[in-house]
């Protein structure tokens, strides 16, 4: 069986809930063993919420925001995508019931298109720029820094995503003997 505590000012808290996400302690019943008394702690669940917004001030409807945790696989940190929503016309996303530990939240996608400033002339403009992927905190590598979510904290995360310029060249390369 999978146990699991339910509360409106706790969330649900699973019996032997481990660090990594998804894995959870089952408890066997029944054979020489006989009646089992389990007993576990009820943590209080974390939020995180926050806006996204451009680099005009603006909000961002419908914007992706992926949270992230890391975790211990195979002898080394990899990250596990905990989960993904897009904000709303305000620009806020939240993601509630979370269990105390590391995280990472990411906002923006390469290709994403990102606005240019003053009057557009939607028509006749090709838009080479784009929203690169923006995480906080701010890494180097996926996993080298996380902040830590405390047992029924609220982070309040804000993240404007960086945008980048892209260029397309095309021709040919060719061997040029002389």
């Amino acid at each position: 069986y999978i146990l699991s505590a339910t509360s409106s000012g706790f969330g649900m808290v699973r019996y032997g809930e481990a660090p990594d996400p998804g894995w959870v302690s089952t408890v066997h019943v029944g054979g020489e063993a006989g009646d089992k008394s389990v007993v576990f702690a009820v943590v209080p669940r974390a939020s995180i919420e926050g806006v996204i917004r451009d680099e005009f001030g603006d909000p961002m409807m419908r914007a992706n925001v992926s949270i992230l945790r890391p975790l211990w696989r195979d002898g080394r940190t990899a990250v596990a995508n905990v989960g993904q929503k897009s904000t709303d016309d305000r620009g806020r996303y939240r993601f509630g019931n979370l269990a105390p530990g590391s995280y990472i939240v990411c906002t923006g996608q390469n290709g994403a298109v990102a606005p240019l400033p003053g009057p557009v002339d939607f028509a006749a403009r090709v838009d080479n720029r784009f929203y690169t992927r923006t995480c906080y905190p701010a890494s180097g590598g996926a996993s080298s820094r996380t902040f830590q979510l405390a047992p029924g904290q609220h982070a309040q995360i804000d993240l404007i995503p960086l945008t980048a310029t892209t260029a397309t060249v095309r021709g040919h390369v060719r061997n040029r003997s002389e």
